[in-house]
């Protein structure tokens, strides 16, 4: 019975339709929210719109190819704040501190002079 009902009723060509404009619509947000432009992004929707059995997987295999070179030279990294490795002296009382703080942590000092 209900395969009577997706062969009568829900013609095939409806259905690819729909998949590949939901694919189209659900990749366009996501790859936004991972960084690609909007070009590359309307890119990967038209092409999921037009052939979402090959663009779909290939749009995953790609994310998680790229996710797995994380740590290479290619990939963006966000800014690291190097202040907090550092380590200075204060200037009135001579002891050591981290980081960028606004008075010392010793003799509580303030450093913004």
């Amino acid at each position: 019975m209900i395969k009577n009902f997706f062969i009568e009723v829900i013609p095939m060509p409806l259905l690819w339709f729909a998949f590949g404009l939901l694919g189209a619509i659900w990749i366009l947000w996501h790859s936004q929210k991972n960084g690609y432009d909007f070009r590359s992004s309307l890119r990967w929707a038209m092409g999921t719109f037009f052939m979402p059995a090959i663009a779909i997987p290939l749009y995953f295999w790609l994310q998680s190819t790229v996710a797995g070179n994380r740590g290479s030279k290619n990939s963006r990294q966000e800014p690291r704040d190097i202040t907090s490795d550092m380590v200075q002296s204060c200037r009135h009382c001579g002891k050591y501190y981290g980081g960028s703080p606004a008075r010392c942590p010793h003799c509580k000092e303030n450093l913004l002079d």
